[in-house]
Order: C-alpha cells, then sequence, then structure tokens
C-alpha cells in the first residue's frame, strides 16, 4: 500500500505542477474585461457600433428572468434589441415577461408551446430568438444572467478591436449557499486548466471555447456556421457553438467578466445533480465506459492529495503537501480573474466528491432510464448521440 501512495502521490506532484505552469502562463494572455476600458478611438462615434440582438432562452425561470431582463434592458448602448424565447414554461415566466413587454419598446416575447423532433428545448429557443433578430452581431444568454449597464459596450468593443468573429465571457458567480460558490470555482478552475481557452484564439490549435452565459458573435458567422441547426441535439451546445466558430477558421476568444456579469450558480445539491445529468455523458461523447473512468481519475487528482497528507511515508507525505500548496496556489491565480476567494482551495476535496457524486448519480441514472431529462422534457440517449460536432 505504501507503494501505491508513492506513486499516485509522483502522478499528482507531476500532472498537478504541469497544470499549474500551464494555468499561470495561460491566464497572463487572458483579458479581464471591466466597466472603465476605453478599448475602441474616442473618435469613433457610438452610433457606428454595430446592431446587436440578446436572445434569452427562458425556460421556468420565474425566480430570475424579471431581474435578468431589467437589467438587459439597462443597457447604455444605442442600437440593441432584446428577445427573449419563453420555451414552453409552465410557471409564471411568460406573465412576467408579457408585462415587461409592455414597457420595453425594444423588448420582444416570444412564447414556444411546442418542440419540434429533432431539437433540444434551449437549442430550438435560441434558434428561434435568432431567425426573428434583425442585429449584425447576435448575444445568446441565458435566462438567469444579470448585466451590468455597460457590459455589452465594452464587449462590443473589445470584440471589434480585436477583430473577433466570437466572444465568450466567463461570469462573476454570487449566491448565498456556501457551497454551491466554492463548487462554480472548483468547475471553473478546472474548465480553464483542462480546457486551456487562452489558446482558442490561435487558428492552428485544437482548443475552443464557449459558454452559455455569454456567446456573443457575428450574425454572418452564425450563418456559415449552420446556426444552432447543426447542434440541435447537443446539450453542450454552448460549447459545441464555440467548436463550430473555430472550425470553420473564425477568430474566437474568452475573457473574464467579473465586473460585468454575473449569475447565481447551482443553489442545492439537487440542482447540482440535475445539471450533471445534462452532460455527463456528452462530454465524453456518449461513451459510458469513459465516463464511467473518469471517477477513479477524478478521485486520484482532487481528492487523494488531501488524503496523502496524513498516510503514506515521509516523501508521500511531502509530495502530498507540494501538490496542496499548488492547488491553492491555483486558485490565488485564479481569483485575481474571477474574483473568487482563494480560500475556496479548502473546499476542494470536497467539491470534487460532490461533482463525483453528482455525476455518478447522474449517469446511472441516464443508463439506466436510457435518456437525458431536461428541464422537464425527456430525451432519448440514442437520439442525442447522433449529432456528432
Amino acid at each position: 500500500m505504501q507503494t501505491v501512495y508513492l506513486i499516485l502521490a509522483i502522478i499528482n506532484v507531476l500532472l498537478w505542477t504541469w497544470l499549474a505552469f500551464q494555468l499561470f502562463a495561460g491566464l497572463k494572455k487572458m483579458t479581464i474585461l471591466s466597466s472603465g476600458q476605453k478599448l475602441i478611438s474616442k473618435q469613433e462615434p457610438a452610433s457606428s457600433l454595430p446592431s446587436v440582438s440578446i436572445i434569452v432562452a427562458a425556460c421556468n425561470e420565474e425566480d430570475a428572468i424579471g431581474s435578468a431582463v431589467e437589467s438587459l434592458m439597462g443597457q447604455n448602448y444605442r442600437n440593441y434589441e432584446v428577445i427573449v424565447v419563453n420555451d414552453r414554461s409552465t410557471d409564471n415566466t411568460g406573465n412576467i415577461l408579457d408585462d415587461l413587454r409592455a414597457r420595453y419598446s425594444n423588448l420582444k416575447i416570444l412564447h414556444i408551446k411546442d418542440l419540434p423532433s429533432g431539437w433540444l428545448g434551449k437549442n430550438h429557443a435560441l434558434y428561434s430568438g435568432a431567425m426573428q433578430a434583425h442585429g449584425d452581431w447576435l448575444l445568446f444568454t441565458d435566462g438567469d444572467i444579470i448585466y451590468s449597464s455597460s457590459c455589452l459596450q465594452q464587449a462590443v468593443e473589445y470584440a471589434l478591436s480585436k477583430k473577433l468573429d466570437h466572444l465568450t465571457l466567463i461570469p462573476r458567480f454570487t449566491g448565498k449557499n456556501l457551497l454551491s460558490r466554492a463548487m462554480a470555482s472548483h468547475i471553473f478552475l478546472l474548465i480553464v486548466t483542462m480546457g486551456r481557452p487562452w489558446r482558442a484564439s490561435m487558428p492552428d490549435t485544437p482548443e475552443y471555447t464557449g459558454l452559455g452565459a455569454f456567446n456573443l458573435l457575428k450574425r454572418s458567422t452564425y450563418m456559415d456556421i449552420g446556426t444552432h441547426q447543426a447542434i440541435s441535439l447537443r446539450p453542450d451546445d454552448d460549447a459545441k457553438l464555440g467548436k463550430l466558430v473555430k472550425k470553420n477558421g473564425f477568430r474566437q476568444e474568452m475573457a473574464f467578466g467579473k465586473e460585468l456579469i454575473q449569475i447565481e450558480w447551482y443553489q442545492n445539491l439537487r440542482q447540482v445533480i440535475k445539471g450533471f445529468e445534462k452532460n455527463c455523458l456528452c462530454m465524453s461523447e456518449y461513451r459510458p465506459l469513459l465516463a464511467i473512468l473518469s471517477y477513479p481519475f477524478g478521485f486520484i487528482i482532487n481528492i487523494f492529495p488531501f488524503v496523502g497528507l496524513f498516510s503514506g511515508n515521509l516523501f508521500t507525505r511531502l509530495s502530498c503537501l507540494w501538490v496542496v500548496l499548488v492547488i491553492f496556489a491555483m486558485y490565488r491565480a485564479f481569483s485575481k480573474y474571477s474574483a473568487n476567494p482563494t480560500w475556496h482551495a479548502f473546499f476542494h476535496p470536497i467539491e470534487g466528491l460532490i461533482s463525483m457524486y453528482a455525476s455518478g448519480i447522474a449517469l446511472f441514472k441516464t443508463l439506466k432510464t436510457g435518456s437525458v431529462t431536461w428541464r422537464g422534457t425527456e430525451y432519448p440517449v440514442e437520439i442525442l448521440k447522433r449529432n456528432v460536432v
């Protein structure tokens, strides 16, 4: 057993040291967008900026949709419209949206009653909104995102200054639930570390980027990549939209928007499990064995280093101490960009266990039923896995 502990400790030292090196170097290449930045020439009149259509997919969002839409209607951008697509909501979302429409002239509401075959609900909602849009640029977003008044202005100016076709922003995560905020830190630190989004802007690399909270792209680009019709059955539609952008040779970038957009992450463990259910198989491209193998790997890299501090010989413990210090250093570096505090690192092994539990329950349920249930609709896995991107 001592030998096993030692091997696992050495694997963690090598892996986490390499990951930290990648993260520290990569973060320096990423941008933090803030409210006070001037990103285009002062002589450039605001009226010359392109028109933007903001498209929101909303399904049973009665608790958040009002605040989200109000923040969108308060943008200081001169030429934009907001299209909210009520995707078969069974709560009070539709009534809230109708009340808002009466107050704002540039707010359009679409009520979807039925879901056509061959579509996921959110994907169809965003596509339907895009087909009603008039903007030169399209911003796809969720129904629970809160925007600062300068967000759209800053994002469009930045995209134009960098000659981008696609820009996505990482939001700031808020909420009353401590474990929920720590979970967001854990997941997005791993997403950025493993996904290396700073390489998405490099044309000859495989990395790509896309995030449901904020996907801004040119309308012409959207049409050229096949719209949401090309990813109609992808639960990971936000990321796969970015993959199509990159695959078709367009320029994209991910930036941090901690001062511009915010979202309250999952409020409880039940919501975490539901979120993992949607993505547990599509992340492995519907290969169950690969999904199952991720569990021992997750235990080895996220939990063992903290366990190894108190087990094994002196070298094993010192190796695990090094790994834990490296993980804390990564959280500290990430906090500057994300506004997530460094002390969330104390919850790293706990969040690792929660992730394994949530994804395990979700995978078991998906394999047992042969389907994925999301937002009240059941989608057979056999149909979902046909949509390869």
